[in-house]
């Protein structure tokens, strides 16, 4: 009995998503294959120190236990640094842990990374990853690790698959957005395209829930990462091997070095995520600009078949008047024009004056909507050209970041990549480069400086007040689109190094040449490149600018140029819409200009997305006081004594300088939202006139067929003498007159009758007239 309760809450911890097996039979985990045995082992993935990966059965307890034997093993013995339980190691398994929030654990000697979909365990010596992990995800896990240990193999291993594991997760997330964009933009053009959609509107419901999904557990990690890079404490945790060995954890932590190198792996990260969270509400952005486009056009549709119904009426009730008539003079009772010859005169003409007064009837009626603004047509409203070709044009900043993007498909076999090499007379050559290229440029050039001293060499290194981080592979890998899944504009300053990533423009800057990335084939004919040189050309060989660094120079001329190319875009944009606009606010039923509103104010978004980026990239460098100092190269180079005390110099000069283009954004960014409110108030606007005009049309609508019924009763009393059965009224004499105006009077007393009610009683004004204000 004990054994069957046992076997029951172990498979109710275990939840209905795992099945335990005998040990070799894969079970499902989540549509994940795993083997999970009878003895709670599971097939789990470690990576040794030299990035080697193979699969070991292992057990929580397993874990625990090594973890243990690390923090024991250590002499560090300051109980301040919390240390592992079972409770945080059941936590990353995935049957036992009721919640899908990311968390990243500092423990005595382990740190515990429970990221969907990577749950792992790293130590000083070892990192364990538990399973359930896609098996993309764990492909490219095990390549990065391969990557990172080859690119930096000083680097401390717990560094090392930290990182591995932040950019698996970082970069699994950014395709599952860029997977899901082409799917989306396809959905929100079909239903903008097609007339009737159908299953179109499940497909977007399925993508706006995963889209969704994406950003809240995007937003979850990028949440994490910030608390994580604010919690000074956690980043000197994190040094687990320097860590390991120091008798006083405490003093050591608070007095002898800076988490620089943590601090700057973990806002690498924090970026990325940062980026996929814009990409993800962009494109949420665009549905809804989609839905409100969708809503115009469709009230506006209905609208059109009221305008093809009231004509179609009127006609039909000018016809059923004449029919009353008609069959009036076919009831069967006594009058006075049933023994009338006079050849047929009294026929035609008494037929061909109601035919005359249908045709006026409905003249009449069309004449007066239209003056109350109602234009009654059956033709379509004129087609408006496509702007889709003009946006094109206009949007350089997509033809250039396209152009960019393709920069790793002209790579060469070794991995080199075409790129414009500035000198300090503002006149570049095309040269190619490698990542490992560029990474001993930025090391020879930090060598140069006799106030840097290596990390991993001396200890020296970290008693400096602020200490200047050195370059890592990591931050040269977020300069090149293949590897970078961040469009988040950012400046990164290193030991003697800018990196600049603002698309379509990725540089680094050393105190006297720049490198600017670009694509092959497009060197000497892009704007992009004619607007380089001429900003080098321009800043450099400005007097104003002869007393000042080349780093400064080359910085103020690819922000200046980053800056103009998203003003131009703004200007070509708005010349677009305001044209749109006022062809929007004069035929608000023509569909071609909705759509072309619609493409307007996507790119619109784009644009603002972009503008707002680099705003964020400005201020935060400005709020950013070491970073303003490290910007110096020259004078660190000039002046290596001055590491040793950043903030002993003022940075006035830098700050101006990036305070006149946050300026230059501002205004670029308020024309930008302008455009968009105006958008956003024409179409407000046009709303309200389409839903005026529908009511005016129901109205219409309504009195119509309030008419036609009542005229047919009046038609279906004249018509019963029409039937050919005996009837005692057939021969008197008064009959037919008194028939014939009852049947004409009660339409004209039901009508008034119904008309007052409906004011009185529902409220609703009724008119066929529209209301003037004096």
């Amino acid at each position: 009995m004990a054994s069957a309760m046992n076997g029951s809450l172990r498979e109710h911890l275990l939840g209905p998503e795992i099945v335990v097996v005998d040990g070799t039979v894969p079970a499902a985990v989540g549509g994940i294959k795993a083997v999970v045995h009878t003895g709670g082992r599971d097939m789990a993935w470690q990576f040794d120190m030299h990035g080697q990966c193979f699969r070991r059965h292992v057990s929580r307890e397993d874990v625990f236990r090594e973890i243990q034997d690390a923090a024991s093993s250590s002499s560090g013995g300051d109980v301040s640094i919390p240390g592992v339980h079972m409770r945080d190691i059941r936590q990353l398994d995935s049957a036992y842990s009721i919640s899908d929030r990311p968390t990243i654990l500092v423990r005595h000697q382990a740190i515990l990374v429970n990221i969907d979909p990577i749950r792992a365990v790293i130590l000083r010596h070892r990192c364990i990853v538990f399973p359930g992990m896609p098996l993309d995800v764990a492909t490219h896990l095990q390549a990065t690790f391969v990557a990172n240990m080859a690119e930096s193999p000083d680097a401390p291993f717990e560094f090392t698959a930290l990182e591995s594991v932040l950019s698996t997760v970082a970069t699994w997330y950014a395709n599952q957005v860029t997977y899901m964009q082409p799917e989306a933009m396809l959905v929100l053009q079909s239903i903008a395209s097609v007339e009737r959609p159908r299953d179109e509107f499940e497909r977007l419901r399925l993508v706006q829930r995963r889209f969704h999904e994406l950003q809240a557990q995007v937003q979850g990690i990028h949440s994490l990462l910030a608390a994580l890079l604010d919690d000074d404490d956690d980043l000197h945790r994190l040094y687990l091997t320097k860590l390991h060995g120091n008798q006083n954890v405490d003093s050591y932590i608070s007095s002898t070095f800076d988490p620089d190198e943590a601090a700057s792996l973990v806002e690498v990260y924090v970026q990325k995520t940062f980026s996929t969270l814009c990409t993800i509400q962009l494109q949420l952005t665009k549905a809804d600009n989609t839905e409100s486009s969708l809503d115009l056009k469709w009230t506006s549709k209905r609208n059109q078949l009221l305008l093809v119904d009231i004509p179609l009426k009127l006609v039909y009730l000018a016809l059923w008047v004449a029919s009353f008539w008609t069959a009036a003079m076919a009831m069967n009772v006594a009058s006075p024009f049933s023994t009338l010859d006079d050849g047929g005169m009294f026929f035609w003409s008494f037929f061909g004056g109601l035919a005359g007064l249908c045709v006026v009837f409905v003249l009449v009626a069309v004449v007066h909507l239209r003056r109350q603004g109602i234009r009654l047509t059956f033709a379509a409203p004129v087609e408006v050209p496509s702007v889709a070709a003009a946006i094109a044009a206009a949007s350089t900043m997509s033809t250039l970041s396209s152009s960019s993007a393709a920069a790793t498909d002209d790579d060469d076999d070794d991995g080199r990549r075409p790129a414009l090499h500035f000198d300090t007379t503002g006149n570049y050559t095309t040269t190619f480069v490698t990542r490992s290229a560029i990474f001993n440029m930025v090391q020879c050039a930090a060598a140069d400086v006799q106030g840097y001293a290596d990390p991993t060499q001396s200890d020296e290194y970290y008693h400096t007040p602020v200490d200047i981080p050195p370059m890592h592979m990591r931050d040269i890998r977020t300069l090149e689109t293949a590897l970078s899944v961040s469009n988040e504009p950012m400046i990164t300053v290193r030991q003697q190094v800018i990196l600049i990533n603002c698309d379509p423009i990725r540089a680094v800057i050393f105190r006297d040449s720049c490198l600017v990335f670009i694509s092959r084939g497009l060197v000497t004919s892009t704007t992009l490149v004619q607007r380089l040189q001429a900003s080098f050309h321009q800043h450099l060989g400005d007097d104003a600018h002869a007393c000042v660094g080349f780093e400064f120079s080359a910085l103020e001329a690819i922000v200046a140029t980053k800056c103009q190319l998203l003003a131009d875009e703004q200007y070509k944009l708005a010349v677009l819409g305001r044209d749109q606009l006022n062809l929007m606010a004069s035929d608000e039923g023509n569909m071609s200009v909705l759509d072309n509103l619609r493409m307007i104010k996507n790119a619109t978004s784009d644009l603002e997305s972009q503008v707002n980026g680099v705003r964020r990239m400005l201020i935060d460098m400005l709020d950013d006081d070491e970073e303003l100092h490290m910007l110096h190269l020259t004078k660190l180079y000039e002046e290596p004594s001055v590491a040793l005390d950043l903030f002993g110099f003022d940075t006035e000069e830098v700050e101006s300088l990036l305070e006149s283009y946050l300026q230059n954004n501002y205004g670029t960014g308020a024309a930008v939202e302008l455009m968009l409110h105006t958008i956003q108030n024409t179409e407000a606007i046009v709303m309200l006139k389409l839903d005026a005009k529908r009511n005016y049309l129901i109205i219409v609508d309504l009195l119509m067929t309030l008419v036609t019924t009542l005229v047919a009763v009046s038609n279906f009393f004249v018509n019963a003498f029409t039937m050919n059965v005996v009837s005692w009224l057939k021969d008197l004499d008064w009959v037919y007159w008194t028939w014939i105006a009852v049947a004409a009077a009660f339409p004209i007393a039901s009508y008034f009758t119904s008309i007052w009610y409906i004011r009185k009683a529902a409220g609703v004004n009724i008119a066929l007239s529209a209301h003037k204000h004096d």
